[in-house]
């Protein structure tokens, strides 16, 4: 007979412990980051993706035809788009969606690891809670435990508190969701191009395609029902790798230019990244918006990290029989997290992490420690048990204080590029995000030295050096201004921003020509940008090319009405009878 999930383990638990459950999460989640609900936007990827996205502040079908710039998430761009319709471009709604985002995971993280951790040897037909020891740790309360970490654990910050991080969230949801889905339905089912296993895990790509090793986690589920994995269960997941195939191809074509590393830099850099990510799970503290890396070497700590790697690697190969459970939780940690090794590469530094990258594999660890703490509560008298519940629920509050602490470091960008350079002064970025914030606040002369000492820093960063020109052309200073401009564009040709006030400068200065074929070549790299649409009108209107103007202001407002009666010169172009 072939197995069914559905009949090992109840679908749902029952309403009553449901309702329970999500009532406590959402307290905890709120305690823990409810200070995030007075956040603003940050500077830089919040209004890139929100405030100055017209696309997300209009109803537009191009969700789905553009780039975030980089990332393919009509998804996460559809959540945005409808509740700034439904809501207005308020922070708060936005921090708020999150928080019960991250709440909802948690739910299904316990669910998860109950259907994990339930079975007690492969082929038990009895409910979770009756094939553990008496002695035991029932698979419900470990699982509870591991929600809890998951909810409050300091290394979620970033994913909860960052409105752009909406992308792992979502990701998340529907990730979890088609395991769940996978581990509930039936053989016939699952091999199904249009199933609803299919279907969500299409949503968890168009939120952020991160998830794209998914189907071999489907295959670690497999492995974990049968203790094996045949050909018939590869082949079972051609939808899947189908759409992993697809969307990958959609992430290479959005790649924008990035520090190249050789493959053994990059080799070496995962097995760090790794070994780090592993250090701040275990041990949460001096955690930071970014992380620099360190020269990339043959050093000791490039060394130990390749050895740690391998020697998990191995772990997991060698207790697959003995111990399946943490074969599985090794499997699922890596499967997710081995896509964020190509995001290493920045416009100005090389990074080691993000928080957020570990928001999904942090679940493979999870189960893990759920496995050591049954261990223990196996392994302990009656009486001392007690001792160790208030010991474990004092690391969970812990976690959720510092969790508290650190959602302050996401408020506002002033207090995230301060974290950043306490802990990392010779931050090109860190400078960089500092000098933006006082550049939006108009404190042009404080945020000089930030722009320069990044600079200085990375000589062609191309960022800095184009709010450098910003705040020189503001001074009045437009041969300074278009010299580092010019600088900008030898470092990064395909730089949006550099070709865009560029354009600004020969605007003013009447080179009408140049500037128009400057705003062309902005929306060649960046289509939709309203405000390179809008002075590309104006221009072709003062050269006299009516036409032409008419149609790019046409095109803008289907992009962005708010530009309409601005001028009302070029509102008379669209008059029939002009």
């Amino acid at each position: 007979m072939l197995y069914t999930p559905c009949m090992h383990f109840p679908v749902l638990p029952d309403r009553r412990r449901l309702v329970l459950l999500i009532a406590t999460l959402v307290l905890l989640v709120g305690a823990a980051f409810g200070a995030t609900l007075r956040g603003e936007f940050l500077a830089g990827d919040d209004h890139v993706l929100i405030v100055e996205n017209p696309i997300v502040r209009n109803l537009s079908y191009r969700i789905f035809t553009t780039y975030d710039p980089e990332l393919y998430i009509p998804t996460t761009l559809a959540t945005f788009q409808l509740e700034t319709l439904l809501l207005g471009l308020h922070a708060w709604h936005f921090h708020l969606a999150s928080l019960l985002l991250h709440a909802g995971n948690a739910v299904m993280v316990v669910w998860l690891l109950f259907l994990l951790l339930g079975r007690s040897s492969r082929g038990s037909r009895e409910p979770p809670s009756t094939t553990l020891r008496e002695s035991g740790l029932p698979a419900a309360t470990a699982a509870f435990c591991g929600g809890l970490i998951f909810l409050l654990h300091p290394l979620q910050t970033e994913s909860v508190a960052w409105i752009s991080a909406r992308k792992e969230l979502l990701a998340t949801t529907f990730a979890l969701a088609t395991l769940l889905w996978y581990m509930h339905a039936d053989e016939g089912r699952r091999g199904r191009m249009f199933s609803w296993g299919t279907l969500l895990f299409l949503l968890a790509l168009t939120s952020k395609p991160s998830v794209i090793l998914l189907p071999f986690a489907l295959l670690v589920i497999d492995f974990h029902e049968r203790g094996r994995v045949t050909f018939h269960d590869v082949i079972r997941k051609w939808p899947y790798a189908l759409l992993s195939l697809l969307f990958g191809l959609l992430g290479l074509l959005g790649k924008e230019a990035a520090i190249s590393l050789s493959p053994l830099q990059t080799f070496l850099l995962a097995a760090r990244s790794t070994t780090f990510y592993l250090q701040k799970f275990l041990l949460p503290v001096g955690l930071s918006p970014i992380y620099p890396a360190p020269p990339i070497d043959l050093s000791p700590a490039f060394i130990a990290s390749v050895l740690i790697v391998a020697m998990l690697i191995a772990a997991a190969w060698i207790m697959r029989r003995r111990a399946p459970l943490v074969s599985v939780g090794i499997a699922l940690f890596f499967t997710f997290l081995i896509p964020s090794f190509l995001s290493y590469g920045h416009s100005s530094e090389v990074m080691l992490g993000a928080d957020r990258y570990m928001y999904l594999p942090s679940v493979g660890l999870i189960l893990i420690f759920c496995l050591v703490i049954q261990g223990f509560w196996s392994s302990i008298p009656k009486h001392p048990r007690n001792v160790f519940f208030v010991g474990l629920l004092g690391i969970v509050g812990l976690f959720g204080f510092l969790s508290h602490v650190q959602s302050n470091v996401w408020l506002t960008s002033d207090a995230h590029s301060t974290r950043v350079l306490a802990l990392y002064p010779n931050s090109a970025i860190g400078q960089n995000n500092l000098g933006f914030a006082l550049l939006s606040q108009g404190k042009l002369q404080e945020a000089v030295p930030y722009f320069e000492r990044a600079i200085g820093r990375n000589p062609l960063y191309a960022d800095a050096i184009v709010n450098l020109a910003v705040v020189r052309a503001r001074e009045g200073r437009l041969d300074e201004a278009d010299a580092l401009l010019r600088r900008s564009l030898a470092a990064y040709p395909g730089h949006a921003q550099t070709h865009f006030n560029l354009a600004g400068i020969a605007l003013t200065r009447g080179d009408l020509l140049l500037a128009e074929h400057l705003y062309e070549e902005t929306l060649r790299l960046r289509p939709y940008y309203a405000p390179a649409l809008w002075q590309l009108a104006q221009a072709e209107w003062q050269r006299g090319k009516s036409d032409e103007a008419a149609a790019h202001y046409r095109a803008l407002l289907l992009l962005d009405d708010s530009y309409r009666g601005k001028i009302p010169v070029m509102d008379a172009l669209l008059e029939p009878n002009r």
